[in-house]
């Protein structure tokens, strides 16, 4: 075989080899090493575990930023639903506070809370409630974001999953497009290959193998990156239709880290329990019972008349100790009823996934390259490098042909 033809074969094939083993390899130590490794002299350690804390601050404000938020949450559940759920304990609470009032009481004033009386108070007291929960749920709205650092939250959890399981999240959500670089690494190294294999053809100047490598390496990588993102609405060139990867599978994407996010990241039962911790404590004792007694005389000033009546002083402050004794005994069952039944009403991946998924295109882009602008930037250095080196590599090989 010819110089000539060793040339034209061996050229494009060995491009082709390092477009593809370049971007391999620069994926790799996007990952690898987890740990800092000294080798020569030089402290390695791949792009993700390096900037961990960054990585992890950045995927948490776009999750609650963009997907989700603690006051998003609380907007979306069904308060009636939720009364539904309660309304047993509610009865039971309410059927022994009856009784216990009734012990209070002499003989004539038992007399006049008959059956019919006990049920109208009870139909009041879900009116109430029904009509109440939607301006507390409002109140909680407002104050749900500043009480629950959702941001904080998230943050934390990815760092404690660390570089590798990081890496299993990312091939989760991206492996496809992870292996889109290194095949199209390989597919642009023939093509600039061919091209060289014109230039040296021309002007043999072997000399220039390693400077070739180094723009392979880097111009593969680079292209392959943009060929995730570009063209980001679907063009027609000639037969074929041409879209970036990234904007083509959106709502695929969409659903992966949907699903990543509320099964690691985002959990409601945890995000309930939160708000229960901070409101509980101060709602159960004062707070509530000086508003239930406020709204009884604002919207039924009769009954508040015929109880002022009915009770003498030390009757009414018995009251409301009875009333607050219930109400903290409640108050975690309550608790855990609406902490459970809000986890479930709330399809949190099917929440986020259709917010992702309805992004605008170029808002999406914005996300995913913000994430990840700093790994492109490796990718195309490591590019060039492991180019470079494969050039010297291939150099050798056409002088061992020669000689």
């Amino acid at each position: 075989m010819t110089a000539t033809a060793i040339l034209l074969v061996s050229v494009p094939v060995i491009c082709g080899v390092i477009g593809w083993l370049t971007n391999v390899v620069a994926i790799k130590m996007i990952f690898r090493p987890r740990e800092p490794l000294k080798v020569l002299g030089l402290r390695l350690r791949g792009v993700l575990p390096k900037y961990l804390p960054h990585f992890a601050r950045q995927l948490a404000e776009i999750i609650t930023g963009d997907f989700i938020s603690t006051s998003e949450m609380l907007e979306r559940l069904d308060l009636d639903a939720l009364l539904e759920k309660l309304r047993p304990r509610l009865d039971a609470t309410f059927d022994t506070l009856w009784a216990e009032v009734l012990l209070e009481l002499g003989a004539g004033q038992r007399a006049m809370l008959d059956e019919e009386v006990r049920e109208a108070a009870r139909q009041k007291l879900y009116e109430e409630l029904r009509s109440a929960l939607p301006e507390f749920r409002r109140e909680m709205v407002v104050r749900a974001d500043g009480m629950i650092d959702l941001c904080g939250n998230v943050e934390r959890k990815i760092m404690h999953f660390g570089p590798g399981r990081l890496e299993e999240i990312i091939y989760d959500i991206a492996g496809r497009e992870l292996r889109f670089i290194e095949i199209y690494g390989g597919v642009f190294g023939v093509v600039i290959g061919l091209l060289q294999v014109g230039v040296l053809t021309l002007a043999p100047l072997y000399w220039e193998l390693p400077v070739a490598g180094m723009v392979v390496g880097a111009i593969t990588n680079y292209l392959a990156l943009q060929m995730l993102f570009y063209p980001r609405d679907p063009c027609k060139v000639g037969p074929l239709t041409l879209q970036g990867l990234f904007p083509k599978r959106q709502t695929e994407i969409a659903r992966a880290q949907a699903e990543v996010a509320a099964r690691d990241l985002i959990l409601a039962e945890e995000i309930f329990s939160q708000l229960k911790a901070e409101l509980l404590p101060q709602q159960a004792e004062s707070a509530m019972l000086e508003r239930a007694e406020a709204l009884v005389r604002e919207r039924y000033p009769s009954v508040a008349a015929v109880a002022d009546a009915l009770l003498n002083s030390t009757q009414r402050e018995r009251l409301r100790e009875l009333l607050a004794t219930r109400l903290l005994e409640l108050s975690p069952e309550i608790a855990h009823t609406i902490i459970s039944v809000s986890a479930k009403q709330l399809d949190l991946a099917a929440i986020m996934a259709d917010k992702i998924a309805s992004l605008p295109r170029l808002r999406f882009e914005q996300l995913l390259r913000g994430l990840f602008k700093q790994e492109e930037l490796y990718l195309v250095f490591y590019g060039a490098l492991l180019g470079g080196t494969m050039g010297l590599v291939q150099l050798a090989g056409l002088a061992l042909v020669h000689s």
